[in-house]
């Protein structure tokens, strides 16, 4: 696998557009959340973990957003 080298200038177009897509996305990915189990309901707090938006089967722009996020920051 090639290595892709960002700028600083691409990295912050980047989190631009990923600050775009989680600010339009949050409240899709609310209600997403809660058609997927009464459990999320009671631990509303949980849907903004990494723990639970990390996992694969969290099929959401938001959740990819804000891997995608993570991984740049990491």
């Amino acid at each position: 696998m090639k290595n892709i080298k960002l700028t600083d200038e691409n990295l912050s177009n980047i989190e631009s557009v990923l600050d775009y897509l989680l600010d339009s996305e949050r409240k899709s990915y609310e209600e997403y959340c809660s058609c997927l189990t009464d459990e999320i309901c009671e631990n509303y707090d949980s849907i903004w973990h990494k723990d639970f938006y990390n996992k694969p089967e969290i099929n959401h722009i938001y959740a990819i957003a804000l891997r995608v996020k993570d991984s740049i920051n990491f």
